[in-house]
């Protein structure tokens, strides 16, 4: 039986990787373990983080990430952001979601990677709104908007679409535009985004950056109610169910009996359940016919991301551990 030499490298790796950690990887006495190739540190680390062993995996992705294997950069942001198995870090978050969506930043639309991508984008997008304390990222509406701006117009994505429309909606970032506002509510509310189906309901109720129509609004603010309930929707927060709850119950008590007949028909014809591979339909005539992804907005052109936008953040790992993963031990 032959083992063919990238077997044998892999299980030699790992066999070091197990060896060589003789202490916690917390602790201070870590030792450098070598890999043959970043891509094996890579797959040998996502074997280590679904098991659950976050002492195996965090060494391995950071050596990858390290070596310049990109891939290694968005399970690392997200251990760092959600402080599985170690203390969160959101600088660190910040620096390797960036990694991974800088160098991606091209992918279309319908490439495999595309929702990844966008993640990212919304991520740094996030923490670009606030700031981050005690570190180098520091608050930036105008690079938020633009993250937001590339990961909604160029990979489609509702919850970017969402931060964009409420950017435009607050003038954050961007000038004040309503309408605009209203427009990716809607490009968002078709790809079934609970949230931005409220919003845009209340903003048809009352007439702002829309005609007004309070059929239109209940039924969104319907569709919104009934979404808030299913985790499998874009963006989906268990805090959102409470308000839009509450928002539609307002609104249909409001309701006189002509709107609540109209909002059930439209209803009927726009709901569908959460599944982000179908729109749901437009109402000729009445819904926004211009949306941004069909180019209303000059700006909203396939341009990518210039290296002027892109923020100077040094890799917050080095200079901090000698441990070649860029991982600290110092914490």
């Amino acid at each position: 039986m032959k083992l063919t030499t990238k077997f044998v490298s892999g299980v030699f790796s790992f066999a070091i990787l197990l060896l060589a950690i003789q202490t916690n990887v917390y602790g201070k006495n870590q030792k450098v373990v070598p890999f043959f190739t970043a891509e094996e540190a890579y797959r040998q680390g996502m074997a280590a983080f679904r098991g659950g062993s976050m002492e195996l995996a965090i060494p391995a992705l950071n050596y990858a990430s390290d070596s310049g294997y990109r891939y290694a950069d968005l399970p690392l942001a997200r251990i760092y952001q959600e402080g599985i198995g170690i203390p969160r870090d959101d600088e660190k978050a910040y620096y390797h979601y960036k990694q991974y969506a800088y160098k991606f930043a091209a992918v279309s639309s319908d490439h495999h990677l595309a929702a990844d991508v966008a993640n990212a984008f919304v991520a740094l997008g996030l923490y670009q709104l606030k700031g981050i304390p005690e570190s180098t990222v520091r608050k930036d509406p105008r690079l938020a908007f633009k993250h937001f701006k590339h990961a909604a117009a160029n990979l489609k994505d509702p919850v970017a679409g969402f931060q964009l429309a409420r950017m435009y909606q607050k003038g954050e970032g961007t000038s004040k535009n309503l309408r605009m506002a209203a427009r990716w509510f809607n490009f968002s509310y078709k790809k079934n985004h609970t949230e931005s189906q409220a919003i845009l309901g209340n903003l048809f109720w009352r007439g702002i950056g829309v005609p007004r129509n309070r059929a239109i609004g209940l039924a969104l603010l319907k569709i919104a109610n009934e979404n808030a309930r299913d985790t499998s929707c874009p963006g989906y927060s268990g805090g959102s169910q409470r308000w839009i709850e509450k928002a539609f119950q307002n609104l249909n008590s409001a309701a006189d009996p002509n709107t609540s007949d109209s909002a059930d028909q439209y209803f009927t014809k726009l709901y569908r359940p959460c599944d982000r591979s179908n729109e749901l339909p437009s109402i000729n005539g009445i819904l926004i016919k211009n949306t941004p992804d069909q180019g209303s907005d000059p700006g909203l052109n396939r341009d990518r991301l210039q290296e002027t936008d892109r923020p100077q953040i040094a890799n917050p790992d080095r200079g901090r551990s000698n441990t070649g993963f860029g991982f600290t031990n110092n914490r």
